[in-house]
């Protein structure tokens, strides 16, 4: 068995990180454009802030590619 500890980041934290609203993430995840949450209970959902931060970086590489093709 793999001792990698695996972080995950509730909703305050996570619209904290990516700066979106509840609605927006919510919509985004909707649309299979955002990484989906994990349910720990009833009503407790989180995100694998791995997931998350591989997201960000996939939208900073999408804005850099742009702006080279756009020069």
């Amino acid at each position: 068995m793999s001792s990698q500890i695996v972080r995950i980041v509730r909703m305050r934290e996570l619209q904290t990180i990516v700066g979106l609203s509840r609605p927006r993430i919510y919509k985004l995840q909707e649309e299979r454009r955002f990484p989906h949450s994990i349910k720990l209970g009833d009503r407790a959902v989180s995100w694998l802030a791995q997931d998350v931060y591989q997201w960000i970086e996939e939208r900073r590489s999408a804005a850099a590619l742009e702006l080279a093709q756009a020069a």
